[in-house]
């Protein structure tokens, strides 16, 4: 199968902007934000803008069958900017962070590990 020029310079471009982490990939886009979990389990995140993230304290949601943001394994999510916490149309960044969760007898469930990485917003 060949590819054609604009088929090429996508694929670059794509590659150039999303971001892997492991089995989690996030690709920006105008207005949104791609994220794919590649995995076995479900991702849980939290969004929020750059400059608002020094301004809120926040906690990991670790209900698994409650409100918590969630990219279901093997999917992807699509998060518009609009939902991202403190987001306003001027924001170029925004931290999105992101774990798995664990049983943590007796109480229920704690996040493995807090993982964050810089999305730059389009």
């Amino acid at each position: 199968m060949r590819l054609s020029y604009y088929q090429m310079a996508l694929a670059a471009l794509v590659a150039c902007s999303a971001h892997h982490a492991g089995i989690l990939t996030v690709v920006p886009a105008p207005g949104s934000v791609a994220l794919l979990n590649n995995g076995p389990d479900p991702i849980f995140y939290f969004a929020i803008e750059r400059a608002t993230a020094s301004l809120l304290m926040w906690v990991p949601c670790v209900n698994p069958s409650g409100p918590c943001r969630r990219v279901p394994s093997q999917s992807q999510v699509q998060l518009p900017n609009s939902a991202i916490q403190g987001y306003n149309p001027g924001a170029l960044e925004a931290f999105l962070y992101w774990w798995h969760l664990v049983p943590n007898p007796p109480d229920g469930f704690r996040p493995d590990s807090i993982r964050m990485m810089i999305v730059r917003l389009k």
